[in-house]
């Protein structure tokens, strides 16, 4: 993707987001719970895709599949040697009326509620000669925790562990830093999520405040 200049449009989300952070000096110590094929890359903003490449065709000169769902057209990217499927992913706007949005040429994505979370606190890492951004670890948890009650059960539970396997590595000060500026809604889930599993927090309904407990 860099090769292509689209770097700075693209954030590595999800667990794949968790082997960077073991693999690059950003968390020290950690040890990825990540046991998955599929990487989910979210373009940031879409009006800054450039209209001009054809993505898919541009992977498939790569040798990577392409693959689309036929239900809602859905574009996936495997591997040359299928070692990974992945994803591009678009964050929700407004009332989000749809599910799946068209970006560039020839890829369709799923859409994302609240991914300002990770795109306002992102950071750019070097891994095998591959410039790439990714969200900052304590935006990642809080993601998680925000979206946390509108998942399935089973990625509930997965993304339940997920958080409070990398909490104890995360700073305090940066967790109250993007925590204060959550939506009300953003606020409301994530503290729902930290009374039911018991991570410190302030008792003051109107902000969010994690406690140096976690």
């Amino acid at each position: 993707m860099d090769s292509l200049h689209l770097s700075e449009n693209l954030l590595l989300i999800g667990s794949w987001a968790e082997y960077v952070y073991e693999h690059s000096t950003l968390l020290q110590d950690y040890k990825s719970m990540m046991k998955t094929r599929d990487l989910d890359i979210l373009v940031c903003n879409i009006r800054k895709f450039p209209s001009d490449i054809n993505l898919p065709e541009k992977l498939k000169e790569m040798d990577y599949l392409v693959e689309r769902d036929y239900i809602n057209f859905a574009t996936k990217f495997i591997t040359p040697k299928q070692e990974l499927s992945i994803d591009f992913l678009v964050g929700i706007r407004g009332s989000g009326k749809f599910n799946y949005y068209k970006v560039g040429k020839g890829i369709v994505s799923e859409g994302l509620r609240h991914t300002n979370i990770l795109s306002k606190h992102k950071v750019m890492v070097m891994h095998e000669g591959i410039k790439f951004y990714v969200p900052v670890p304590e935006a990642y948890a809080i993601h998680k925790m925000v979206i946390n009650h509108d998942r399935s059960p089973s990625k509930k539970r997965k993304d339940c562990d997920a958080v409070l396997h990398i909490l104890p590595k995360l700073n305090v000060e940066k967790m109250n830093e993007i925590s204060s500026a959550l939506t009300k809604i953003e606020r409301k889930y994530a503290r729902d999520f930290c009374e039911n599993n018991g991570i410190g927090i302030t008792n003051d309904k109107d902000i969010l405040i994690f406690t140096d407990t976690i």
